[in-house]
């Protein structure tokens, strides 16, 4: 129904038209009483209300709504009913014409002596509601100005206008649309009540700038004494109209539009054409109306308006019309009726003449050029897009680019209209910026506005990109993060082909947000329908950037002549689009996000890929070659994007961007500064009078003026000679400096250097690999495709071959089994029972995925239950790149290549998390880099300090001047920052985390980056994975269900994983298979060896990654496989090989009972059957047909059930009550149940009792066979055998692993894909859940259930203490978690997918991790080389294991850290100390330098071996933010470092003292021979110079490497003593200590060992010269 009639009126009218068709009068009495009461029921027929008439052989069925009525058992009333709509006299001959149309296949003729649109009678033509419109015009408020269109939408039409005054001021003026029967009312006086009762829609247009609040409560002022519901629902109301005049700056200024739609449901507001809500109260949408038109109404001329509009007799027949045309569907279309044998449709469905009748139109469009920049816009940009007008963009005096508005013709015909004068342009812009954002809102077929731009001037992409976007963020009120993205998906699309003149940008506007395409090519959206709007005011607003625009979209269609056109524009383009059903938005962004939900034919069509077909689009062509080539050009190849290759060297740089890198290449710098300047102080000239006599040797100076070649090269060599060695045989000679003397200043700077590179070099090997997961996605892409290429005529095609690198959108290709899927390719058709795909690269789903071609009739291609997931709302028709076809053969077309495919989405996801820095710095970075700047901020002070404290002594008499002082002190600051800075540490570090990779490899733990080791050490949470991590990910049936005596009973299953040994609990291995073949046992042993495609494969050596026992093909199949070897009973090889005992049943039953045909698993029966010959049971030795399924499933098609002993019996109630109990039961525990039966060869069809097949192709024949639709029919009457539980087991070891987590205070996050029951049954066996018993709450949560939650509440319960499990979880979801978990300040480790091979998706989620972790047996190259290290075993206990070494290494890193810290502190005291005292420097930064590697060095390095503190699994993880060095920690050392310093500063002065000098001669040692006088026999210089000063600072240097090398001994432990903790319990520690003790005592005696210059080198003193220099003293 579509009008409302009262039930009798109703049936009288039906029993009206059956009476004459039928001479019943009884049955037609009977069939009016069932309709009157059927409607009675429902109080009237209402619109919408439905009445079914079921009309057989025994007379006519009726229903109201659903409900039966009764049945009218009279023969002839079928008959005389279906008469009155299909007869030649019809109540409805559009009825029958489509009737006939539809069955037949052709268009109807028109009835004989008439035409098409003419009646057969020669009446009038049927009138369109399209030629009663056409008589509506639009009305003009003569107080305001501003006209409005006579129809708003589908049955709203223009009532009429006024305006709302306050006092002299006109505030808005108002329009009101309703249905045609509120028009009809308004001559009568009844349009107040006909408009609150029908659907009424108010627009206001502002002509007066108002605030949002105060415009909000006028409204609501005038409807509070018309509402008699609650304040608060007005209050709702006008927070809505507060709310959408916000988002526009907060006022409404001139020419803001509002729309308020009234119902019965309330009350909808929008705002300049956005949707803002709708206050949902009953009685509202009244009380609205009633503001306007009751007797009270606000504005006086509005009523008045609307009286005088259809007040008129001629207009209330207009209404009238209006009204029943609305009523009739067939009004509604344009043309009534087609003529027979009408030209059929392009592929859209129009026809030809509709096609040049608007192509007619389009050719009156002619092209506008700008002026200014002399570039020419066309006039149409795509379909229903047109130009506006066009502009510039400049700079001053500089040409950016030239600019063009494209908008629909709607939006034309809405410009066209506007009459602005010289004073009215202001309002006239206004109302164009209006118009363009107002995106949908004149017509549903184009809701965008596009923008065009051409590059004028060249500019680079973050140039060009930058602009646009500051622009955009002006006027944009949303998050700055949405014009970030804009701004990213410019420079991305400039980035590849750059702004180069003559690049065009375009910008499609929509509700979906801002589409931004270069050259053609889409290159991505910025999802924000604000975007839109915004983008839109950057040319169209009153700070428009290209006022030009402005101007020209105004005088463009301006005029009599633009009014008309436009009108035709529009008026063809909705007749064309309707007919071809013209998709809603940019096709090219739904093909980009979600093509999976395009019906079959509109994906097809021009709108979309535009393929060529033939059949009414059946036949599939495929593109021709030059189609091919143009899409290559717009999409590009069909290719992952490579990011530049980075070389080992570039690595090498990046280590040294490390902060104490740095601070000692400044040090190095400037000792090789001051090394030079000495250098430059003792070469004088030297240089010059070098260069000179060389010269001379070519003038006769060498041997003479006959001087030959031979002599001048002799000289030239001796001469370099000289140079290289500083040395010369002539003492006479002037060369005195050599490169020897070079590398002895330069000495520091070259060590310091040289240290620096090497751990360049370690490191930048160690991170070679880190980049390669990008290479590893490319390779997972198929290499070559077949693919149709349609003929240049298109009329036929050929298939070929082709590099799958150049397929494009639109490409067909033929798919068939094992091949690997080019791209993302929706599937049109298949020519096999079944399609499937493997896509565990994508989603880890271990199962083929079966695919259906979806058409887009959701009728019959339901979208999956659960919504749409993460790959579209109807991916069972989708096939994604680098997938690989399991079975069948089909015909796809792709729709999406490159980077816009799945595999693309991916690589990006791996490459933003790559680039993030805070995905990549590791605590051990953080905390370096914090000990870096405060090491550099308390070195720069000190040296400063140490400095600006000797600027008195520069004036010393020991200093020839002042600058010579300053320089030698300057020395003395570069000396005290060598001994501050740990030269060695970085190498340190470096060595010790790849000892820390060598241990971790022997537990299994492969580290492929370095700084993850340490990072484990303060993991706070694992993220893991269930399947193959905390299980086996080897399926295992652990139960067997059998009927005994007419009781369910269960038997337990012993054995694990894949291996075939173990029993069945009550069962005898092999026996009773033997001894009763016909018994249940026999039979289940049998569907489990025949229904199953999988197989046990035996390794005879297993060693590492090589199981003894695997499985090939699917885990439950596999888990069925090893069931029937521990039944046994049917092979009779007896061997101890692994290889003959893993599928010797098995192998046997195939081997008796070939399988002569498979019935293919599918998701409706869930059930899959084989035909197998040869059974002892059958006489004639035909099939049976063995069935496993899903219990629930097979259950209801079984009859009969067999006993354990071989005994059937009919399947009754209790029985079958009996096995659902049992299998709820197994389901809770949980385990995966598998239904099995058999249906005996009698009970077959008998052409399947013995039929046989030679081939596979065979299926396809057999009438049965070749439709999958007859395999239920088939697997009916079946005979129950058994039931058997499956799962996959927990590892043994995990569970404790856990309670070492719990122990260690490391949560634990579980994820997985499983079912909430699996999942929490799973988490409590392991240990992460507590047991039920316990009755604790639980944190387990479905993805979709827990993202859906408010931000807080999942920070909240993030934060929460306690192990967590989520379950349904998309590899999207992952990532999100880790963010979640970083946001928290949580260090997480996160595993990935595994459910057969490592998920592929997964790769962002392990890069975004703070520890990625992959699985070196089931994990994919990708995840491999995203994640930070990998698992060799796949073990859950193996990450406890390594998190384990990881504290162990971050200890083992804080104590020699800590000791090469300490070490130094006394370092910088000895040095400070001296130079506070005015003592001589007791050590030259040589000796630090020897001291801080070679002395400190060997033990620190040592110290990596200590071995791991007992309770270091007990301990809370450390927070990241701890210091390596706490302030506890500090304190001890610096006590210990003052002494240090205070000893070796002691040895130094005991020296002098020993000479006779005092301690206030030797704090004044620079005025030695001026202000005191060394002792008889001594002169200054052999005090303080040369061998006297080497010989003191050898003692200094002496007692400091060996306090610091005891110190080394005690800090096996930071916290222990070295009684507590002693060296022995880390054996290499003294190896360390020995030797840099024995290499400086081999440096002191070098002289005795045959070395006398190797004492000199380092700026010490030969031990016997000491010696001697003692008994001298004494």
């Amino acid at each position: 129904m579509n009008f409302k009639v009262g039930a009798e009126k109703m049936a009288d009218a039906i029993a009206e038209s059956v009476h004459p068709r039928t001479p019943d009068g009884d049955g037609v009495e009977a069939l009016k009483r069932l309709i009157a009461d059927g409607v009675s029921s429902k109080g009237a027929a209402t619109p919408g209300t439905l009445i079914r008439f079921d009309c057989k052989p025994g007379g006519v069925s009726v229903s109201v709504d659903g409900t039966a009525a009764g049945e009218a058992p009279f023969p002839s009333l079928a008959g005389a009913l279906a008469a009155v709509f299909l007869d030649d006299d019809g109540v409805s001959p559009p009825l029958r014409d489509s009737v006939v149309e539809n069955c037949c296949g052709v268009a109807v003729a028109a009835p004989a002596g008439g035409s098409a649109g003419v009646d057969s009678s020669g009446g009038e033509e049927a009138v369109s509601i399209e030629s009663l419109e056409s008589q509506l015009s639009p009305i003009k408020d003569s107080a305001t100005g501003i006209s409005f269109g006579p129809k708003l939408e589908e049955g709203m039409y223009l009532a009429g206008c006024g305006v709302r005054k306050k006092g002299p001021i006109k505030v808005y003026a108002i329009a009101m649309y309703s249905s045609p029967k509120a028009l009809a009312a308004v001559s009568s006086g009844d349009m107040n009540d006909a408009a609150r009762t029908e659907r009424t829609s108010f627009v206001l247009e502002m002509t007066f700038n108002v605030a949002a609040e105060k415009i909000a409560a006028a409204i609501a002022e005038s409807i509070r004494p018309r509402y008699s519901g609650s304040p608060s629902d007005v209050e709702a109301l006008e927070a809505l109209i507060v709310a959408g005049v916000n988002k526009k700056g907060g006022q409404a200024d001139k020419g803001t539009t509002f729309r308020f739609d009234c119902s019965a449901d309330g009350v909808g507001v929008s705002v300049d054409g956005s949707a803002e809500g709708t206050a949902s109260y009953d009685g509202l949408g009244a009380a609205l109306v009633d503001v306007f038109t009751d007797g009270r109404a606000v504005s006086p001329a509005f009523v008045s308006s609307c009286k005088d509009n259809w007040g008129s007799p001629a207009k209330k027949a207009l209404a009238s019309s209006l009204m029943a045309a609305c009523d009739d569907p067939d009004a509604k279309k344009t043309a009534k009726k087609t003529s027979k044998g009408r030209a059929a449709s392009p592929a859209g469905g129009a026809g030809n003449g509709e096609y040049a009748k608007l192509k007619a139109v389009e050719s009156r469009l002619k092209p506008i050029r700008d002026e200014t920049t002399g570039v020419e816009f066309a006039p149409k940009l795509d379909d229903g897009l047109y130009l506006i007008g066009v502009g510039a963009r400049s700079k001053t005096f500089v040409k950016l680019y030239a600019v063009s508005i494209y908008g629909s013709p709607a939006v034309l015909n809405a410009i066209s209209k506007f009459e602005p004068g010289d004073g009215q342009r202001r309002e006239a812009a206004l109302a164009l910026r209006n118009t363009a954002r107002a995106f949908g809102n004149f017509d549903s077929f184009s809701p965008t506005t596009s923008v065009v731009m051409e590059m004028i001037l060249a500019a680079d992409a973050r140039t060009v990109s930058g602009a646009i976007a500051d622009s955009v963020r002006s006027r944009y009120g949303g998050a700055p993060g949405d014009v970030t993205e804009l701004e990213g998906i410019i420079a991305e699309g400039l980035g590849k082909k750059g702004a180069a003149r003559g690049t065009k940008l375009r910008f499609d506007c929509s509700e979906a947000g801002v589409a931004v395409s270069v050259d053609g090519a889409l290159v991505g959206i910025a999802s924000s329908r604000g975007l839109a709007s915004a983008f839109v005011d950057v040319y169209m607003d009153e700070r428009a950037v290209s006022p030009g625009l402005i101007d020209s979209c105004l005088d463009t269609w301006r005029g009599r002549d633009a009014v008309d056109l436009s009108a035709s524009l529009l008026e063809e383009h909705v007749r064309v689009t309707k007919a071809i059903g013209r998709p809603r938005g940019d096709p090219r962004v739904q093909l980009k996000t979600d093509p999976s939900s395009i019906p079959m034919k509109s994906l097809l069509s021009k709108y979309y890929l535009n393929v060529p077909a033939l059949d009414k689009g059946k036949t599939l062509l495929g593109l021709t070659e030059q189609d091919r080539q143009r899409r290559v050009a717009v999409y590009g190849k069909n290719e992952l994007d490579q990011p530049p290759q980075r070389s080992l060297f570039s690595f090498i740089l990046e280590q040294f961007d490390d902060k104490l890198v740095r601070i000692l290449l400044a040090v190095a710098l400037v000792s090789a500064f001051f090394g030079l300047l000495e250098l430059k102080e003792e070469m004088g000239d030297v240089a010059g009078q070098m260069l000179h006599h060389i010269l001379g040797l070519f003038h006769g100076e060498a041997g003479g003026p006959s001087a030959s070649s031979a002599s001048i090269a002799k000289e030239v060599v001796n001469e370099a000679t000289t140079i290289v060695t500083g040395h010369s045989g002539d003492d006479t000679k002037l060369h005195k400096i050599g490169i020897k003397h070079v590398i002895e200043a330069l000495v520091e700077p070259i060590v310091i250097t040289t240290i620096l590179v090497i751990n360049a070099l370690v490191g930048g090997y160690q991170s070679l690999d880190a980049s390669k997961g990008i290479s590893a996605l490319k390779s997972m892409q198929a290499d070559k495709a077949v693919i149709r290429v349609s003929s240049g005529d298109r009329s036929t095609f050929d298939e070929v071959e082709v590099d799958s690198s150049s397929l494009v959108p639109g490409d067909t290709v033929v798919l068939s089994i094992g091949e690997k899927v080019p791209a993302d390719v929706r599937l049109v058709s298949v020519s096999t029972s079944t399609f499937t795909v493997d896509e565990a690269c994508l989603t880890g789903e271990s199962d083929s995925v079966a695919k259906t071609p979806y058409k887009g009739d959701p009728a019959k291609d339901p979208a999956p239950e659960g919504g749409s997931g993460s790959m579209g709302e109807f991916a069972s028709g989708m096939l994604y790149g680098g997938t690989v076809i399991t079975s069948g053969k089909g015909l796809g077309v792709v729709v999406r290549t490159g980077m816009s495919t799945e595999m693309g989405k991916i690589q990006k996801g791996v490459t933003d998390a790559a680039a993030d820095e805070n995905a990549q710095r590791t605590p051990l970075g953080v905390k370096l880099d914090e000990f870096g700047d405060m090491l550099s901020y308390i070195i720069g002070g000190i040296c400063i300090a140490v400095w600006v404290a000797s600027i008195p002594r520069f004036h010393d008499p020991m200093f020839k001047s002042p600058v010579e002082g300053a320089v030698y002190y300057a020395k003395v600051a570069v000396a005290l920052g060598v001994a501050a800075i740990p030269e060695g540490l970085p190498a340190v570090i470096t060595l010790c985390l790849s000892l820390g990779t060598r241990r971790m490899a022997k537990r299994n733990v492969i580290v492929r980056k370095l700084p993850s080791v340490e990072t484990l050490g303060c993991t706070s949470v694992i993220c893991t994975d269930k399947t193959g991590t905390l299980t086996t990910n080897e399926m295992t049936a652990v139960s067997l269900v059998m009927i005994e005596n007419y009781v369910v009973e269960e038997h337990s299953i012993s054995g694990v994983s894949y291996s075939p040994v173990g029993t069945v609990d009550g069962v005898e291995h092999e026996l009773e298979v033997l001894r009763n073949p016909h018994g249940a046992v026999a039979d289940i042993a049998a569907v489990s060896s025949l229904c199953n495609d999988a197989r046990i494969k035996g390794n005879n050596n297993p060693e590492g990654t090589v199981k003894a026992f695997d499985r090939i093909g699917e885990p439950t199949e596999a888990a069925l496989c090893v069931l029937a070897e521990k039944l046994g009973g049917k092979s009779k090889k007896r061997s101890s090989l692994n290889s003959d005992q893993a599928s010797a049943n098995v192998n046997s039953w195939r081997s008796a009972h070939p399988r002569t045909a498979t019935l293919e698993f599918n998701r409706d029966r869930k059930s899959m059957s084989v035909l197998a010959p040869h059974w002892p049971t059958s006489s004639d030795k035909g099939n049976r047909l063995l069935v496993k399924g899903a219990p629930n499933l097979l259950l209801p098609r079984c009859t009969h059930a067999k006993m354990r002993d071989g005994s059937v019996v009919k399947l009754d109630g209790k029985l079958r009550r009996q096995i659902e109990q049992k299998t709820s039961d197994l389901a809770s525990r949980p385990l995966r149940c598998l239904g099995l039966a058999v249906k005996e060869s009698a009970n077959l069809e008998q052409s399947l009792r013995t039929y046989s097949q030679e081939d596979s192709s065979e299926d396809e024949q057999h009438p049965l066979l070749s439709d999958p639709q007859n395999y239920a029919g088939i697997e009916n009457g079946l005979t129950w055998c058994g039931m058997v539980g499956i799962k996959d087991p927990a590892r043994p070891e995990v569970a404790n692993a856990i309670k070492k987590c719990h122990d260690a205070g490391v949560r634990v996050i579980m994820i997985t894909g499983d079912a909430r029951d699996t999942a929490v049954a799973i988490a409590r066996d392991v240990n992460i859940l507590p047991p039920a018993s316990l009755g604790h709450q639980i944190k387990a949560y479905e993805g979709r259930e827990f993202f859906l939650k408010p931000d807080d509440e999942q920070l909240q319960l993030l934060k929460s203490p306690g192990n967590m499990v989520f379950c349904r979880a998309e590899p999207a979801d992952k990532q999100k978690l880790i963010k979640m978990l970083q946001s928290l300040d949580e260090i997480s480790a996160m595993t990935g997918n595994f459910y057969q091979f490592h998920c592929v998706s997964d790769a962002p989620a392990l890069q975004q991790a703070n520890i990625g972790i992959a699985m070196g047996i089931a994990g994919t190259e990708v995840s491999k080389e995203a994640a930070d290290m990998v698992l060799a075993d796949d073990n859950f206990s193996t990450i406890v294991a390594a998190v384990e070494e990881g504290r162990c290494i971050y200890a083992n890193m804080q104590a020699f850290i800590c000791f090469l810290i300490s070490c130094n502190i006394g370092e910088i005291a000895a040095i400070l100390l001296s130079t506070l005292c005015g003592f001589p420097e007791p050590l030259s930064a040589m000796h630090l330098l020897w001291v801080n590697l070679v002395t400190d060095g060997p033990p620190a390095t040592a110290l990596g071996f200590n071995p791991p503190a007992p309770d270091v699994m007990k301990q809370k993880p450390r927070p990241s933010n701890e210091p390596i060095m706490t302030k506890w920690m500090a304190f001890r050392y610096l006590i210990t470092g003052l002494y240090v310093g205070i000893a070796t500063v002691g040895s130094f002065v005991s020296y002098y003292l020993d000479q006779g000098i005092s301690l206030k001669q030797l704090r004044s040692w620079g005025k030695c021979d001026q202000s005191w006088s060394p002792p008889d026999g001594v002169t200054c210089d052999s005090l303080f110079q040369g061998v006297g000063r080497e010989l003191p600072q050898t003692l200094s240097l002496t007692v400091l490497v060996c306090m610091e090398l005891f110190k080394a001994l005690s800090a096996v432990s930071v916290d222990s003593s070295l009684l507590a903790v002693g060296p022995n319990q880390n054996p290499w520690l003294v190896a360390g200590v020995a030797l840099p003790f024995l290499l400086h005592v081999a440096v002191i005696y070098s002289s005795k060992l045959g070395l006398p210059g190797l004492a000199k080198s380092f700026g010490l003193v030969s031990w016997a010269r000491v010696h001697r220099c003692s008994q001298k003293r004494v």
